[in-house]
């Protein structure tokens, strides 16, 4: 983006791809089928995913999060997506895909993620997740936080 322009200009464009098949060794989980997975995958590498935030990540590329589809044991609307967050390199390189913990893909409504950003200082490493809505019994929507130096979620 050059921002010396007003408005700002957009100077390069990358569509996300998996180039390394990164994403296309995750796994199934519960309602979401390997069918579903190829779906979001086109022929030439590129994915349809439901971006809903990017975040920059301190080293280098990109966080982004992928809105899941479809809520658990609703067959009007069932699971055809899981809930993602990428890890994105500068050239839209699909370098990581980390999924919700089992207990919580469990209770998927929807509604699911809808933005994300990288801590600083005491929180440097950890990604916050933001979910639109409560799910299952829950009062309150969550803010998923993951260990991005652990690999798991806090």
């Amino acid at each position: 983006i050059d921002t010396a322009t007003t408005p700002a200009t957009l100077t390069a464009e990358y569509k996300f791809m998996d180039t390394n098949g990164v994403f296309k060794a995750l796994s199934s989980y519960g309602d979401f089928s390997a069918a579903d997975l190829a779906a979001l995958i086109n022929e030439d590498g590129s994915v349809n995913i439901d971006p809903e935030g990017i975040a920059i990540s301190a080293a280098g590329g990109f966080w982004v999060v992928s809105e899941g589809s479809g809520t658990v044991g609703d067959d009007d609307r069932p699971i055809e997506s899981l809930n993602f967050l990428f890890k994105i390199s500068d050239t839209g390189v699909i370098k990581e895909v980390i999924t919700l913990p089992d207990e919580v893909n469990d209770i998927q409504l929807r509604f699911g993620f809808e933005g994300v950003a990288e801590g600083t200082g005491h929180y440097a490493g950890k990604v916050v997740v933001a979910f639109q809505r409560a799910w299952g019994d829950e009062k309150n929507p969550r803010l998923g936080i993951y260990n991005s130096h652990t690999g798991e979620w806090d």
